[in-house]
């Protein structure tokens, strides 16, 4: 299995929350893309980093609607998914966030980390599936509906 269409050559890849949200909540006409992209990583086609920040993103759902057991299991799938590296924002993550919220205003500062994130880990792409982050960032941004499922 190789990379598809919006990942090809890319070796290092930075993931959004909303995959992982997608990936794991089903429910999404994303939701198979976003297993695929999970899948390549899985199986060490991809190598992917994410910020920590995911993880309180993703566990606000399960959290709200009294889903303990499964707030574990996201924790527990996370932090032990093979060929995933959750970085925690540094100091270098949180300057490089600040120049790209200065690049582009409408930014959100999780976003701007969690893209912040993957150029600082030396991810060049960015799986998304929101349209309102910029391409021109210094790291390539991928839709989840331009990768293409095998």
């Amino acid at each position: 299995m190789v990379p598809p269409g919006a990942l090809t050559g890319h070796r290092r890849i930075g993931i959004d929350t909303t995959v992982f949200i997608y990936a794991l909540e089903h429910g999404s006409p994303f939701t198979p893309t976003a297993q695929f992209v999970l899948r390549l990583v899985e199986a060490g086609h991809v190598s992917a980093v994410a910020s920590t920040l995911a993880i309180a993103e993703l566990l606000v759902g399960p959290y709200r609607h009294g889903r303990f057991e499964t707030s574990d299991g996201y924790f527990t799938l996370l932090t032990a998914y093979p060929n995933l590296a959750l970085v925690a924002p540094s100091l270098e993550i949180c300057r490089t966030a600040a120049r790209l919220r200065g690049m582009s205003p409408s930014l959100k500062l999780a976003d701007a980390v969690h893209l912040a994130t993957g150029i600082a880990s030396g991810a060049t792409a960015f799986v998304t599936n929101d349209a309102r982050i910029p391409r021109d960032l210094g790291i390539s941004v991928v839709q989840l509906r331009d990768v293409a499922v095998n």
